[in-house]
């Protein structure tokens, strides 16, 4: 290695030469052979990501060799992001639920309630479903003019003469009982058109008493063949007599109105009292002169509050002995 010192002014440059020892040349020759590999190797610059994936690819290759699972990524792929897409909202079907079809009846008219007094009486003694086919009713009298027949499951009656009563005696004559039946009222019925049950009815003297329905929604306490011509209908609530034939109905809200409408009446007769039962209720109760009480039959009978077409039909007469 050369060195240079200076030298005094004017004095003469002195060349001082270093020996070149075998050591310092070998020294050199590692020096030139580092500098060549780096200029002929190319840089690389390993960021970050590129050393972790470097770093998780050696930790799956070590546990690939020994055997194990590969490890489950846990890391979240970032979110693809899309165009957006339509949503087609489908139409909801509508589902029409079926509504329950209402009886025309009110409760306790055609089927007993169950607060209704026969309820607990067990089977009847008498029954009459009006089939016909083992009648407990007479058929048409020999007037000509009122008619009464068994058909369609009902005992029907039909009087075309305004004012006028007609009824049909059954075969059972008895003092104590408890009787139900259900009454409907005619197709073409106005206010005043009644149907309903004649009970301790003696027929030779045409006697006995009556309890029923108005198409109007009243009821009707009667009896026939009291004061006035024989047969006369009047009405008769134990203190009141009228034969007048203008009465005013008591109403009750348990009955069923208008036409065709039913309506199932009761009587529950024991020496002199008498309770009455619309529906099931209970609408009257009264102790009668110990004259009425005997054994008489039931009958069955309409008043006509109209000229034409008064009308009434029965259905599930049934009759309990000595309730």
């Amino acid at each position: 290695m050369r060195k240079f010192r200076p030298s005094p002014r004017n004095a003469v440059k002195e060349i001082i030469v270093t020996p070149f020892t075998p050591s310092r040349r070998i020294l050199l020759v590692w020096i030139c052979l580092l500098l060549a590999f780096l200029a002929c190797t190319p840089i690389t610059i390993i960021s970050e990501d590129d050393l972790l994936k470097t770093e998780v690819a050696e930790s799956l290759q070590e546990t690939l060799r020994a055997g194990g699972e590969p490890p489950t990524a846990t890391t979240e792929a970032p979110p693809i992001e899309s165009s957006p897409t339509m949503t087609l909202t489908q139409t909801p079907t509508l589902t029409l639920t079926p509504t329950a079809t209402e009886s025309p009846w009110i409760e306790g008219s055609v089927e007993r309630a169950p607060y209704d007094p026969a309820a607990g009486l067990g089977p009847p003694d008498v029954h009459d479903d009006f089939s016909g086919t083992n009648p407990e009713f007479e058929l048409d009298n020999a007037s000509g003019v009122a008619h009464g027949w068994y058909q369609n499951g009902r005992y029907n009656i039909t009087y075309p003469t305004r004012g006028w009563w007609t009824w049909y005696k059954g075969s059972t004559a008895l003092t104590n009982f408890y009787v139900d039946i259900v009454v409907y009222n005619g197709d073409q019925c106005v206010d005043r058109d009644a149907g309903g049950l004649l009970y301790r009815y003696y027929q030779i003297v045409d006697f006995g008493l009556l309890f029923g329905v108005t198409c109007g929604g009243g009821y009707f306490l009667g009896v026939t063949g009291g004061p006035g011509p024989l047969g006369e209908v009047c009405y008769y609530d134990t203190s009141i007599i009228d034969c007048s034939g203008m009465w005013d109905h008591p109403t009750s809200e348990y009955i069923d109105a208008g036409p065709g409408a039913a309506n199932r009446i009761g009587v529950k007769a024991l020496g002199q009292q008498i309770s009455l039962y619309i529906n099931g209720h209970q609408v009257e109760s009264m102790v009668i002169p110990s004259g009425y009480v005997f054994a008489g039959n039931f009958a069955l009978y309409l008043g006509a509050g109209q000229r034409d077409n008064a009308s009434v039909s029965f259905d599930d007469l049934s009759i309990w002995f000595n309730p």
